[in-house]
């Protein structure tokens, strides 16, 4: 979301919530979390906006996360409990979609955080809701941070933002040996940006930038584009653009026999896309936020764990809500209190905690800023992940290795 649209929602909704949902909710909120907290009595109530899908198991990570803590006592001895609501991705006004959520959720004075949310457009005026509510807003999905521009004391990203991953993005193509880049993306504001991000850094890499070309959401024909890229010779093609575009790209790319080598400038999950786009495909390279074949003890009684209790293996999405919900534990712990502020406090100002994904700390807007993102490459069915120890890619026969069917109870 630009940060036009947002201001432009913040001028005129900030008003309107407010009214519906003010300072006093903040304050009740607050003496009811100290209230549990001095009894050591109640529980730990956390809502989660998402709905099952069986290519962003979120939802099951946070489940996972919560029946871990609820085993070992609960959180400084209270058991944590979730309230779930689905998500805005399906509203045919996503933003109308995202306020409903956040004030069905925000009624409930004993509300502590709300993890989840899918479409930036919904999560801004969320977000303000969730501000003027005193409730923690934990983002561990969307890479537009514009959230952040507005001094908000409760809203945090656990996902890097847009700008950190295509500056990553152009660091590994240049170490794959990348050295003209075609791009290719959305004619939109969260894109145009993000093409000078990738031009910046490539310049300092030695790169070039062999053409650009952008197209206006709803597309579903690119093979014009395609041959148009075409006459530039270049060494991959980097695509900002949705899940959905890309696939068709990729799609219409190797119907065209086209043997073009695409980097993608959104976080993917390689095993979803090769379901997606098939065995067949010249390299793709992608950012990934968790390397599901990582071999850590931790990694792997993860894997192990959530295997055991959805039926599949983790993918990226199942890791960020698990360490989601370890986070708000973490610090939960670390204030010695569930008062939302002190939360935030501790998350904001003293803490680095490691999880699954890696290091959490926050700058003073609520973004992170220590998270690196793994990239991953598929190529002819092959997934390679690539990490601080080099490319590893799943052992045949791994129970772990994630599988091309969709998980079994995500639709449940």
């Amino acid at each position: 979301m630009n940060r036009r649209g947002f201001l432009a929602v913040g001028a005129a909704g900030l008003a309107t919530l407010t009214t519906a949902c003010g300072r006093a909710d903040a304050d009740e909120r607050a003496a009811l979390a100290a209230e549990r907290d001095r009894s050591g009595e109640g529980t730990i109530d956390i809502g989660v906006v998402w709905t099952r899908r069986p290519d962003a198991l979120l939802l099951e990570g946070v489940e996972l996360a919560v029946e871990d803590l609820n085993a070992g006592g609960g959180v400084l001895g209270r058991p944590v409990t979730l309230t779930v609501l689905p998500d805005e991705s399906g509203a045919a006004d996503p933003r109308a979609g995202a306020r409903d959520r956040a004030r069905a959720l925000v009624r409930e004075p004993s509300l502590i955080a709300v993890l989840g949310h899918t479409v930036p457009a919904g999560a801004g005026p969320a977000s303000i809701l969730y501000e003027d509510s005193g409730v923690l807003f934990l983002n561990a999905t969307m890479a537009d941070h514009g959230m952040h521009g507005f001094g908000f004391r409760y809203v945090f990203s656990t996902i890097p933002s847009d700008e950190d991953i295509i500056r990553q993005a152009a660091t590994f193509c240049s170490s794959l040996g990348y050295r003209r880049i075609a791009i290719l993306s959305h004619r939109d504001n969260r894109a145009a940006p993000l093409r000078h991000v990738f031009a910046a850094q490539a310049t300092t890499l030695d790169m070039t930038i062999a053409v650009q070309r952008s197209f206006f959401t709803g597309r579903e024909t690119f093979r014009d584009l395609l041959a148009d890229l075409g006459a530039f010779p270049h060494d991959a093609l980097l695509l900002l653009t949705d899940g959905a575009a890309a696939g068709a790209i990729i799609g219409q790319a190797l119907e065209m026999s086209l043997n073009t080598h695409c980097v993608l400038g959104r976080v993917t999950d390689p095993v979803a896309l090769r379901r997606r786009v098939g065995r067949e495909t010249p390299r793709i390279a992608m950012p990934s936020l968790f390397n599901p074949y990582g071999g850590s003890p931790r990694v792997r009684r993860f894997r192990q764990a959530f295997t055991d209790r959805v039926g599949c293996a983790p993918d990226a999405w199942a890791a960020q809500g698990y360490d989601a919900m370890g986070l708000l534990a973490h610090a939960m712990r670390q204030a010695n209190a569930t008062v939302p502020l002190s939360i935030a406090t501790v998350l904001r100002y003293t803490l680095a905690w490691r999880g699954l994904t890696g290091r959490h700390s926050f700058d003073r807007r609520g973004s992170i800023y220590t998270k690196d993102v793994a990239f991953a490459t598929l190529e002819k069915g092959d997934i390679l992940v690539f990490g601080p120890a080099g490319a590893v890619s799943p052992l045949p026969g791994d129970q772990g290795a994630p599988a091309d069917a969709p998980c079994p109870r995500s639709s449940a």
